[in-house]
């Protein structure tokens, strides 16, 4: 079995060939899910600009001979591709008539099942893939309105999971596993969602850390990011600010540190953003952030800037903006400093007002 990259012009199959051949032949399924997998990553990969996601599944390829049970065998992407390859739907979407159809099935698929795994998705708090696990609605009324994570069905009827039905093709669109007991990181392979993903909530999972990747600014379509009160760290990637449709953000409570780039300005149809309690440090809020004319809510305080002094740009907002500021919380002193927000923080985080400063999620 001979399988070519021709734009670095050497064999990236040959552990493969070598180490899991009597495996492949063996299962037959494992085989053709494989080939089929790595023709869409390569596609991807020679699409530019988004992550690696062949090597990690080349690894994976190559350990396809070690036992499920091994410790060396629980990558994320070796955990996926045996799913993959076990799933009778998924044997069934590889004979669809529609090819288009069937690859992206599968693509949303795989990176749904990686990111399962590498967020340690056998310990959800909620409808894992196990179906003793708790999978109730919403409203207490015990009764299951969601199917269980990597379940048989169509990804649409998972847990955490909306899907739009765009030219016959199911394509998930909204992510919400708030609250979920994830750890782990965001697993790369998310970017194969990049082109149709509109909302992606990862809120109250502490255990949930890393970076936000540099990826995330290939979401074109995203309206809603959401990982308050999160492990992510790190700064905010450069990439993050091209995301000319993002509405809402929602990181209060994380990890992120550093500046806040003044490519900030560039988020125009921003009209929900959420900083409290971070890391960010800086001599000043970034002025930029007056040219969000259809800001609705921002808050800052909790932070490290040097100064916690509002620029009139963005005080200017409480009056001239588009959808008008409503709510601008941020650090004062205790002769209030602050003229124009509407809740004003010491450093010791208490409002000088004596209101309720918590923030709870239904309210952003």
């Amino acid at each position: 079995m001979k399988l070519i990259r021709s734009r670095r012009g050497i064999a990236v199959f040959s552990v493969f060939a070598v180490a899991t051949a009597s495996a492949l032949e063996t299962d037959g399924n494992l085989k053709q899910t494989a080939k089929k997998l790595l023709s869409i990553l390569e596609r991807r990969q020679d699409g530019g600009g988004g992550p690696d996601l062949t090597s990690p599944f080349e690894v994976a390829l190559a350990d396809t001979h070690i036992s499920a049970g091994a410790e060396s065998s629980k990558s994320p992407q070796l955990q996926a591709l045996r799913w993959l390859s076990e799933s009778t739907s998924a044997r069934e979407n590889l004979q669809d008539t529609s090819p288009i159809d069937a690859d992206t099935d599968l693509a949303q698929r795989y990176a749904l099942a990686v990111l399962y795994f590498a967020t340690g998705g056998d310990s959800w708090k909620e409808c894992s893939q196990d179906v003793t696990s708790k999978c109730e609605s919403s409203d207490g009324s015990g009764l299951q309105s969601s199917a269980h994570f990597l379940s048989g069905g169509p990804v649409c009827s998972w847990f955490g999971l909306t899907c739009t039905n765009d030219q016959k093709k199911d394509i998930v669109t909204w992510i919400d596993l708030s609250k979920n007991g994830l750890s782990g990181s965001i697993p790369n392979e998310l970017s194969l969602l990049s082109d149709n993903l509109e909302l992606l909530w990862l809120s109250g999972n502490p255990e949930l850390g890393g970076n936000l990747p540099q990826w995330i600014g290939k979401m074109k379509h995203l309206q809603s990011l959401s990982f308050f009160d999160s492990g992510i760290s790190g700064t905010i990637p450069d990439s993050l600010y091209n995301l000319s449709k993002l509405s809402s953000l929602r990181a209060y409570g994380s990890k992120l540190e550093g500046t806040i780039s003044t490519k900030i300005g560039q988020l125009k149809n921003m009209q929900w953003l959420w900083m409290h309690g971070c890391e960010f440090t800086g001599t000043t809020i970034p002025t930029e952030l007056g040219s969000l004319k259809k800001l609705e809510a921002l808050t800052m305080h909790g932070n490290a800037f040097g100064r916690d002094t509002l620029p009139s740009e963005i005080c200017d907002l409480r009056t001239s903006g588009t959808k008008k500021l409503e709510h601008l919380w941020t650090n004062c002193d205790a002769n209030r400093s602050c003229d124009c927000c509407t809740k004003c923080f010491p450093r010791s985080g208490v409002p000088v007002d004596g209101s309720n400063a918590e923030i709870r999620a239904e309210e952003v």
